[in-house]
């Protein structure tokens, strides 16, 4: 008995010896993470990434009492860059004091970690793939749900290393950084450090090896430029009938609770999609889609996203029932943008979210065509030229050889070519005259309006270049770590862009402005080049400007808004109209699921702080969510929006011809338009004047 007793107090010393250990390991860690962050050499930006998922299923689990159900606690995220100018000569990298501590802190204690992975970038700076990434996924895999992915390559210097600590609460490190050279607008040489370092804490959840739907999937179907008719290897008919079935085993195992079992049968219907090599009609196709579409889930966004690659593989199998050079006969092709003009140049703090829904294809059909022809030679022998256009464009692969490569296809007469090999992007515009490019230097001889494009797209280039000072995208994602000096460029941007296209106001060189920038402009800039009697007011270009244009135009201040039924978080049908204050009103549409509509949400509590029962009230419209009451209750705690209005549901978003969510739109006591915005950076600024400014009669 004694000695059991002994082994009992031995073993628990050793435990807390052990917890001991792990804490200080922990401790020593997030001491320089400190360090790093508040080092002056760096551009440090934190994100909280504790709300960065939905799952409807994990909710509804947990609600029901199940403890095994996945919880994640925290996800914390700093980003840095460490920037200098460098000579004409490529050097080491020179890395920051803090940056070699931390990495060092890492290493030192890796040996304490249940499970730990560091790897050193390549020095021959081949930029092939170790691993594609790191996914921290659940123990249990609930419904095949990713909590957050890390993307990875040789380029990288990276750490990950698990903790875990008392009460099995898992603390995980997750640590990169590699070095960038690049030259700036003004011909100077610089690199720049970019890295994050991501910790999470919680239970239940584990590190996994990168798993994607997604290793062929995303390859965009090409044709062949002799394109000949296929012969079917597989009746559209058999398709119909094994997607049907596939998609009635999907709801049984379902049922049954078997989520390993659905993301199965996704990953198999995709790879179906995939090897379809016949034509299918469109009532087929009709078919297909109604029963991919059934298996579609709210919050699995790895399923969500086996399924819509399903459903566009597919559709570009789908017959063709016209002449014109359009692989799309959809009525509308909708899409949504921030900013096309570089990777670099679309932070979501900085543009608004606009949704576009066009009917394309049936504006492709009544335009003329003309033979388009293009000559040039790649950048390498290996190199894959592609060329295409806008959403409704067959993409068609061109053969290329020592010669170079040769297209003529028709096109529709100024409508945009794409012409791309991967990793070089060039624009054109469909004209007579032979286009000569060049892919490591670009267009080199065109018509005169293709050669003022391709100084446009230089220009554009210089830009997102020079955004490199002041973001990052070393996590895929892009976040501004020098918030006032991206506000500059952005300046230079909108002036640039505004001088453009006036100076190209006699030519098709503004058309491709407008197109890629139009969400930036108000509506009098607008006003100077949306005429539906002008020269360009059919080209495809031309049509998102003009229908955002017009769709604005219905919400100017004064308008009277369509008031429709609604229901309110007890459930009850309600009416909009019924939610309008004394003084203003800001009524917010959103969509849950979109995580613009979360970051907006944000705002609008800023807003309720500052402006709440001082003659401003907020009503948050959500749209899509469906009539799970307990659900979205729940998604309103999660946001911290408990205190604010909040409706859902009816077609007030379209009735009023709202076309971006989130959008926010300002009415006085009788329900008339005050003022308007989409989500972006104005939306704050229009409330503190207008609050500001407000008679002082309205004035608390």
């Amino acid at each position: 008995m004694k000695a059991k007793i002994c082994m009992t107090m031995a073993l628990a010393a050793v435990c807390t010896m052990g917890a001991a250990q792990t804490q200080r390991a922990i401790d020593d860690i997030d001491k320089e993470i400190a360090r790093l962050e508040h080092s002056d050499e760096l551009h440090t930006r934190r994100a909280d990434n504790a709300n960065a998922f939905f799952n409807a299923k994990l909710y509804n689990q947990q609600k029901a009492g199940n403890r095994q159900a996945p919880h994640l606690q925290d996800c914390k995220t700093l980003y840095f860059k460490y920037l200098y100018e460098v000579g004409d000569t490529a050097a080491a990298p020179l890395l920051p004091k803090c940056i070699g501590r931390l990495e060092r802190a890492l290493k030192r204690n890796a040996g304490l970690a249940s499970q730990a992975f560091i790897h050193d970038a390549d020095p021959s700076g081949i930029s092939s793939r170790e691993i594609d990434g790191l996914t921290y996924a659940y123990s249990d895999s609930i419904g095949g749900v990713t909590a957050y992915s890390y993307p990875l390559d040789n380029l990288c210097n990276y750490a990950t290393m698990t903790f875990c600590g008392s009460d099995s609460v898992r603390t995980n490190y997750m640590f990169a950084w590699k070095p960038q050279l690049f030259t700036d607008m003004e011909s100077r040489r610089f690199c720049t450090i970019d890295g994050y370092i991501a910790k999470l804490t919680g239970k239940d959840w584990q590190a996994n090896s990168y798993i994607d739907f997604n290793e062929s999937g995303s390859e965009q179907k090409v044709y062949d430029v002799d394109e000949t008719e296929r012969i079917d290897t597989m009746t559209g008919d058999i398709a119909v009938s094994q997607v049907k079935m596939l998609a009635e085993k999907f709801r049984k195992s379902m049922a049954k609770g078997n989520y390993k079992q659905c993301d199965a049968i996704a990953f198999v219907i995709r790879r179906l999609a995939e090897k379809f090599d016949g034509t299918l009609t469109t009532e087929q196709y009709d078919s297909i889609k109604r029963n991919v579409w059934s298996m579609e889930e709210t919050g699995n966004s790895q399923r969500n996203k086996a399924l819509m690659r399903t459903v566009s593989a597919f559709r570009r199998k789908t017959e063709q029932k016209t002449e014109k050079p359009y692989r799309s006969q959809s009525s509308d092709l909708a899409m949504s943008t921030r900013s096309r003009l570089g990777k670099r140049l679309c932070p979501p703090e900085e543009f608004m979210v606009v949704s576009e829904f066009m009917g394309y294809p049936q504006m492709c059909n009544d335009e003329p065509t003309i033979a388009v022809r293009i000559i040039g030679t790649a950048a390498d022998e290996d190199s894959k030229i592609f060329v295409g256009g806008l959403a409704p464009d067959k993409t068609f692969a061109v053969p290329n050889d020592k010669r170079g490569f040769r297209f003529c296809k028709d096109r529709v007469r100024n409508s945009l070519v794409c012409i791309t090999d991967g990793s070089n992007t060039y624009y054109a515009f469909a004209d007579t005259v032979t286009i000569n490019v060049d892919m490591r230097r670009g267009i080199t001889s065109a018509s005169e309006t293709n050669m003022k494009l391709m100084a446009v797209q230089d220009s554009l280039k210089a830009f997102d270049t020079e955004a490199m000072k002041y973001s990052t995208t070393i996590d895929g994602r892009l976040t501004v770590t020098d918030s006032a000096g991206f506000a500059r460029l952005m300046r230079r941007l909108d002036n640039y862009v505004m001088a453009t296209i006036k100076a190209n106001s006699d030519n098709a060189v503004h058309l491709f402005l407008l197109y890629n920038y139009y969400f930036r402009m108000s509506q009098d800039e607008l006003a100077l080049y949306v005429d539906s009697t002008g020269r360009y007011d059919s080209n495809l270009l031309m049509q998102p400007a003009a229908k955002y244009f017009n769709d604005n135009e219905k919400l100017k201040p004064g308008t009277k808004l369509a008031d429709t039924e609604c229901w309110d978080t007890d459930g009850n049908k309600r009416n909009t109209a019924e939610f309008r204050g004394d003084g203003y009103t800001l009524l917010y549409l959103y969509y849950p699921q979109n995580r613009d509509g979360r970051r907006g949400a944000e705002i609008v509590r800023q807003l309720y702080d500052r402006y709440g029962g001082k003659g401003l009230d907020i009503v948050c419209h959500a749209f899509t969510f469906g009539f799970n009451g307990d659900l979205w209750r729940w998604y309103i705690r999660r946001n911290g929006m408990e205190h604010l209005t909040n409706i859902f549901g009816g077609n007030f978003a379209a009735l009023n011809h709202v076309n971006a969510m989130p959008t926010a739109i300002i009415l006085d006591n009788e329900g008339r338009v005050v003022d308007s915005c989409h989500y972006g950076p104005g939306l704050v600024e229009k409330v503190n004047r207008l609050m500001e400014n407000r008679p002082t009669a309205q004035r608390p």
